[in-house]
């Protein structure tokens, strides 16, 4: 569907600082994206210590991971095999543009926490709304 000035129509490829043959590509989340991460921040988590029930809210990894698999639109990150002692990049990515949620965070958490952050900035910057707080010069 098309909604005129009011979407962000395509999404946007990121090529990584540190491997810039490698994308990753953030699709524009949408009202039921939206929907499904105030769903999780809202989320009833209790922990219970000696006796005493607290209610936790999501961590800031946990919204990372979230925020970037809802905007999941493709990689081309190579999937690695290992042959002895040696690691061989495969033709195939570690993820598939139809992989679901489950399993982009699965690949999120195997990877580097500098890879994480990395993506999570490039989110902030490319897509209004989600990723870290930018700063805004009017503000």
């Amino acid at each position: 569907m098309k909604f005129g000035n009011y979407a962000i129509v395509n999404a946007v490829t990121y090529n990584f600082e540190k491997e810039p043959d490698w994308y990753w590509k953030f699709k524009p989340p949408t009202a039921k994206d939206e929907l499904i991460l105030q769903q999780f921040l809202f989320q009833k988590r209790t922990r219970t210590v000696d006796g005493v029930s607290e209610q936790l809210p999501a961590t800031s990894m946990e919204i990372v991971f979230e925020q970037l698999a809802l905007t999941f639109g493709g990689t081309n990150i190579p999937k690695y095999k290992q042959e002895g002692d040696e690691w061989v990049a495969t033709d195939e990515p570690i993820l598939t543009d139809s992989s679901d949620v489950g399993k982009i965070k699965q690949v999120l958490g195997e990877m580097p926490t500098d890879l994480v952050q990395e993506l999570w900035i490039a989110l902030g910057k490319h897509i209004p709304n989600w990723g870290p707080l930018q700063d805004n010069p009017k503000d």
